[in-house]
């Protein structure tokens, strides 16, 4: 009979045991859910976040050479296009107008020629007479009477040389200190020499 209790009684021991063991292990086994689901929950938010980071498309780098090369092209061709439209407009503007040649002289012979080779395309205080060729015919030119206001001067003492070969002189006062032109003069290149056609009207006061 005692040896039944005992028996009974360790029984409902082993029983008491494994039913604690049992309720240790459901208590393990739901911590362990309960973190491998706050673990899945963590790696799917941070699957969220680096897919929201990344771009529209994920491109290899073929694909965004090609995406540059194709950026290129197509700016090489706009400014081509707008080359070409620059030119196509070009013949709608205002054609560019030539500045006539000029070219001056010192004082002309007393035959009412300026020598050719001693032109120049700059005035110098030497200079008394600017010639502006004609753009349809550069073998003629109108002249014009141009020195500084020093030149002016000496001009007038060397009247002879300088001024009354190719000008048609009026000098009002004794000692005149400005000139003015009234009339231009015209001249015309044949045989390495200008000979002067109508002579320049100038007038001294």
């Amino acid at each position: 009979m005692n040896t039944a209790l005992i028996l009974s009684l360790a029984a409902i021991g082993v029983a008491v045991v494994l039913f604690i063991l049992l309720l240790v292990q459901n208590h393990k086994i739901t911590a362990l859910r309960e973190a491998l689901d706050d673990a899945t929950y963590d790696l799917q938010a941070a699957q969220q976040h680096f897919h929201d980071a990344l771009p529209a498309e994920v491109l290899t780098r073929q694909e965004v050479q090609l995406l540059i090369n194709e950026e290129v092209s197509r700016n090489v061709q706009a400014i081509a296009n707008a080359q070409a439209e620059a030119a196509a407009n070009a013949y709608l503007t205002d054609p560019v107008v030539e500045s006539p040649k000029v070219i001056y002289f010192g004082r002309p012979s007393a035959e009412r020629m300026f020598d050719d080779e001693r032109k120049t395309l700059e005035p110098y205080e030497t200079s008394y007479y600017r010639f502006t060729l004609l753009k349809d015919e550069p073998e003629q030119a109108v002249i014009d009477f141009c020195p500084t206001r020093q030149g002016a001067i000496k001009a007038l003492d060397n009247r002879v040389k300088t001024i009354e070969p190719a000008c048609q002189l009026v000098v009002n006062g004794e000692k005149p200190q400005t000139y003015r032109q009234v009339a231009q003069g015209s001249a015309v290149l044949k045989n390495g020499f200008w000979t002067v056609l109508k002579k320049v009207e100038v007038v001294y006061e």
